[in-house]
């Protein structure tokens, strides 16, 4: 919801006074002034007055200024100030001004101080600004000792005073000014001067709206929306936003345009947003202007035209809207609605950032990380990001969260990435959820912790983020923390393609192959994979890679399935960069060639694959492709157990068992095994089995063997197979029974176990 906050500071023409005794009296232009200056009183602004005024009668009141009439004088230099009814000439407004405070009039004094204090019209000069301000105060007018509250709020013109503050504030207060009852509530909201307190602070914003104040109506009704000092209520800031709306506030218009839009408090009417959107634009509303704009770029609500909606977005940010500048900027480096320019999209940045933009701080921060329209600059990018995200942009902590990740212009560290993502999160950014669930599932930067994993995926996937949707439906097929569900990971899977995401497509594949909650069917799991690679999902392409590899679903085709792997990895896909390692390795399809296999390993082992931190350790380990290393080795395999990969366990406790990199330590490989055995790893198991039938890390048991071995015999272990037939053969841990014997060797054969064939051969040879 866009609010309004009203600066009284910066708005042109609000002092008012009584007009000098002795100006020529003209009945009707007392009675204008009246309604002018009450109508200023009561809403701190006076260009909705001049709008619908001055057309008519700018003319005779420039003849009375000019005959000496000071009401006249301060009527025409408001005019001149805000181009309404004639061109835009500050110079001019300012001199006109100038001639009325001169005759001594209050209000023309304020005014005076205003344009000091800006620097419209007249050399800027804070301390001349405060001494008209405080000639005007002493006159009794309320506004400019609303004024000089202000100034020495923040120091400006003035020593910064917070008590002296609020005894200025309170003395206008006191007068029934609304603006100054507005600020006290602002002190109470921020704790300056006051103790903060945000029911007091609703309590004044009421107070001032009592008065008829739209400003202060816009405040109260932002206090319903929020539940700031009171109970959330949307109807009841719906209501607050039309009151201030039909009083003519631009600002309160944009935001009950808002209010359809979203159909909050009132029920959706996107057409009757649009219309009050331009209602507002006709009041010279910047922010309308914009909304609009993003009506055109989406087609919501109207026509979908980029370049109308680049229109709109140019004329808001010729008005300063921030926003406005930095979506601008947005569709001039993409080239959306309008022609590509880089610079100039850089140029609008700069503007916004100057102007406190955290948005327009997060889009230049990307263009330095990425080189785009600037020289590439980390550095400068994590700058920008921090400063953006010191004032709660998610976005930006979100793009701090991934540089301290991946070590991108600062040193690496998963703890404060974790940290980032979290404050994201608890901003309701989707994107920072879903890497912070990965962060907990991974155990990066946190501990390791599925439940937590699985609760920041939904919350996302609920925000309708579909890379979370996938990854709630792959704790169902896999029965982690949920509920083991394979359908409804295919519900999942279905509502994330559905509503656009290609892996979507790819994961029904893989449920296709591998029979998980759909009929098994490679034909099937192939179309679907060849789909989402269209649709411009990596992974897809490296699943059709395991196809050709394979000979499953299509003809097998090593050299095809490289082909495929490298286009993947290309493209960045760490699974496809692991892949293409081993096959060069291995010289799968193509030249062997272990240094490039290591360097493919690396590529996807810093960018977080765990399978590719197993296969460089092992690289280090040996001396496959670079220089044996075996502690570097051992640094890669604990990374990768780190994020819950059995098999870098297993790895890690063949290295102790054997001593590579590390001490050799039986007890600490059997502490290994039994981590990994608790993933389900069966190599795991197979190997436990081993140890308790050698005592080897534990005390020996064969009973104890032969229970691990069934366990990974029960996951299709054909080595836990073979041995269960060996403990039958010889009743090591169990009865000695040469028919289960030939049963287990029987199945470890068929499925290519060579110690079953030859055991086999063995026993029929007796």
């Amino acid at each position: 919801m866009i609010r309004c906050l009203v600066l009284w500071l910066l708005l042109p023409g609000f002092i008012f006074a009584q007009a000098k005794k002795d100006s020529p009296t003209v009945p009707e232009l007392d009675a204008e002034y009246q309604s002018y200056k009450t109508f200023f009183l009561t809403t701190g602004e006076s260009n909705t007055w001049l709008r619908k005024n001055a057309p008519k009668r700018f003319a005779e009141w420039q003849k009375l200024a000019e005959s000496g009439n000071v009401m006249a004088m301060i009527l025409t230099g408001d005019c001149f100030g805000d181009g309404i009814a004639v061109a835009k000439d500050e110079k001019k407004s300012a001199e006109w001004i100038r001639k009325a405070a001169d005759a001594g009039n209050d209000m023309a004094m304020s005014m005076v101080g205003y344009r000091f204090f800006t620097g419209t019209g007249m050399a800027k000069d804070e301390k001349k600004a405060v001494e008209w301000y405080r000639k005007s105060a002493d006159l009794g007018n309320p506004m400019a000792i609303t004024t000089l509250g202000m100034c020495h709020l923040n120091g400006r013109g003035v020593e910064k005073d917070e008590k002296r503050a609020i005894e200025f504030y309170r003395k206008a207060a006191d007068m029934g000014h609304p603006p100054a009852i507005i600020e006290i509530g602002n002190c109470h909201t921020s704790g300056l001067g006051v103790e903060k307190d945000a029911k007091k602070a609703a309590e004044w914003y009421r107070k001032a709206a009592d008065l008829g104040n739209d400003s202060a109506m816009l405040y109260l009704g932002n206090c319903y929306e929020s539940g700031l000092g009171v109970d959330k209520d949307a109807k009841k800031a719906a209501e607050w936003y039309r009151k201030a709306a039909d009083l003519g506030n631009a600002s309160a218009i944009t935001t009950w345009g808002n209010c359809h839009f979203n159909g909050f408090g009132v029920e959706k009417d996107v057409k009757q947003a649009i219309n009050l959107y331009r209602k507002a634009i006709d009041l010279g509303s910047a922010t309308a202007m914009t909304q609009l704009g993003f009506c055109h770029q989406k087609g919501v609500g109207v026509g979908k035209d980029e370049k109308k909606a680049v229109q709109f977005f140019r004329q808001a940010a010729e008005l300063r809207d921030t926003t406005a500048m930095t979506e601008l900027g947005l569709c001039l480096q993409r080239g959306i609605g309008a022609e590509k320019d880089e610079k100039a999209a850089i140029l609008l940045y700069q503007q916004a950032v100057e102007m406190g933009s955290p948005w327009a701080m997060n889009n230049l921060a990307y263009c330095h990380l990425e080189g785009a329209g600037v020289k590439k600059d980390a550095k400068k990018a994590i700058e920008l990001f921090r400063k953006a995200a010191e004032l709660g942009n998610a976005y930006a902590l979100d793009g701090l969260g991934n540089c301290h990740r991946d070590g991108i212009g600062t040193d690496r560290d998963e703890t404060q990435a974790a940290i980032c993502y979290r404050k994201a999160s608890e901003l309701g950014y989707d994107v920072a959820m879903f890497s912070l669930a990965t962060c907990y599932l991974e155990g990066r930067g946190v501990p390791q912790d599925d439940r937590q994993s699985l609760n920041w995926y939904r919350t996302a996937a609920d925000l309708g983020n579909t890379n979370a949707i996938i990854e709630v439906g792959m704790f169902h097929q896999h029965g982690v923390v949920a509920v083991k569900d394979e359908k409804k990971a295919v519900e999942l899977f279905r509502k994330a393609a559905d509503l656009g995401n290609a892996r979507g497509l790819t994961e029904l594949g893989r449920c296709h192959a591998n029979g998980f909650g759909l009929e098994k069917d490679a034909g099937k799991a192939i179309e679907l994979y060849r789909k989402a690679a269209q649709l411009g999902d990596a992974s897809a392409i490296t699943a059709l890679g395991n196809c050709h590899e394979d000979g499953y679903g299509v003809e097998k085709d090593l050299k095809k399935a490289v082909d495929l792997y490298r286009q993947a990895a290309l493209e960045g896909e760490t699974g496809a960069m692991s892949r293409l390692g081993y096959c060069l390795q291995h010289g799968l399809g193509v030249k062997k060639d272990e240094k490039e296999a290591a360097q493919w390993y690396r590529k996807a082992a810093d960018l977080g694959f765990s399978d590719a931190m197993v296969k460089l350790g092992y690289c280090y380990l040996f001396g496959v492709g670079l220089e044996e290393d075996e502690k570097t080795g051992v640094d890669w395999l604990l990374k990768a157990a780190g994020r819950r990969d059995s098999t870098a366990m297993v790895a890690l406790a063949n290295c102790h068992h054997r001593g590579l990199g590390v001490a050799k330590d039986d007890e600490k490989a059997v502490e290994w095994l039994l981590k990994a055995a608790d993933l389900g790893n069966p190599r795991s198991m197979a190997n436990l089995g081993h140890c308790h039938l050698k005592g080897e890390g534990v005390r020996k048991d064969e009973e104890k063997a032969v229970e691990w071995y069934r366990k990974g015999a029960d996951l299709g272990d054909t080595d836990c197979m073979s041995h269960l037939g060996f403990c039958h053969e010889f009743g090591r841990g169990v009865e000695k029974d040469e028919k289960k014997a030939l049963e287990w060797y029987r199945k470890a054969a068929k499925l290519g176990n060579e110690d079953a064939k030859k055991a086999l051969d063995r026993l029929e040879q007796e």
